[in-house]
């Protein structure tokens, strides 16, 4: 029995469809279904259903998922320990990440850890939501926001970023300052969908909520830096991105007394008994390079966007 058999059972469970799995694989359909059958001609055991259109475990498919799921890992483990180069961590790893300023400088570490490791091969996968980890065969993520909600993940604190409340000079040319939050009624925004689908609203811990009928909603950091810089509206970013801007004289500060909201930085992996021996190396490493970034010493990721102000 080959173990990479069985690790395409699992991805073809963990994905959820036969086409799924041959997709992230980048293996023919065809392929899967020939190796599948052949598995369970060895074992001697139906694995799925065939008679609905979704894939869904028999009982003994169930079995052999749960036993195997470990064993796999553990299996894969011992033979990296019994290398004779067992000190040069081996593995393939598939990392999502969000276009999102808080965790873009991130991506250094990931390089970092290449670097050091050269045997690691890394896919990086940048979604503008969250995905489920374990149906795309993530092995670890990055998430921002107060708190998350799946039980299922392990999480990790990262980094806080503190936001603020910005404007473009375009914009305060033809429209009042705001002096304190019941000014900030009177004015449009331009709305941040988070990663997650919520709106973010509750900016100032004064207890403001933004308008929620803003004429523009966005769902990438960019695009909402592009629409604040245009004179769009008032819009909340990052405080270490934004006050960069603010001293270039690209954006101007509303509010800065008040206390701002907070978003944290997450790394989340699937609640799973054997992390493979990089994840698990990448996990640990990563945290501890999250530690040392200063975010008001990096450059913001999307300074180039600045040069859009010139037709104003």
């Amino acid at each position: 029995m080959k173990t990479e058999d069985i690790k395409l059972f699992h991805i073809i469970v963990d994905s959820g469809s036969l086409v799924r799995a041959a997709d992230l694989l980048s293996l023919p359909k065809s392929n899967l279904s020939r190796r599948l059958k052949g598995l369970e001609e060895e074992i001697n055991a139906h694995l799925f259903h065939r008679s609905s259109r979704t894939l869904t475990l028999t009982e003994k498919g169930q079995l052999f998922y749960q036993e195997t799921k470990s064993m796999v890992a553990d299996w894969d483990n011992l033979l990296q320990r019994l290398d004779s180069n067992a000190f040069e961590l081996t593995g393939h790893l598939r990392i999502q990440v969000l276009p999102l300023p808080e965790i873009v400088h991130l991506l250094d570490g990931i390089h970092e850890f290449m670097a050091l490791n050269p045997k690691v091969t890394v896919e990086v996968i940048t979604h503008a939501q969250e995905t489920n980890l374990i149906e795309n065969h993530i092995d670890v993520a990055f998430r921002v926001g107060d708190q998350l909600e799946d039980s299922s993940l392990i999480a990790r604190p990262l980094k806080q970023v503190d936001f603020g409340c910005y404007a473009s000079p375009c914009y305060l040319n033809q429209h009042p300052t705001p002096k304190r939050i019941s000014d900030l009624e009177a004015h449009r925004f331009i709305q941040w969908r988070q990663p997650n689908g919520k709106l973010i609203k509750d900016v100032f811990q004064e207890g403001f909520t933004q308008n929620t009928k803003s004429r523009l909603t966005v769902n990438h950091p960019e695009h909402l830096l592009h629409a604040g810089l245009k004179g769009a509206g008032l819009f909340f970013y990052p405080r270490h991105i934004g006050n960069q801007l603010v001293k270039q004289g690209l954006l101007v500060a509303l509010l800065p007394e008040l206390t701002p909201m907070k978003s944290t930085g997450w790394l989340v992996y699937p609640n799973k008994k054997a992390l493979s021996n990089a994840a698990a190396q990448f996990i640990d490493f990563i945290t501890k390079e999250a530690e040392l970034i200063n975010f008001n010493t990096v450059l913001s990721p999307y300074s180039g966007l600045t040069q859009i102000i010139d037709s104003n």
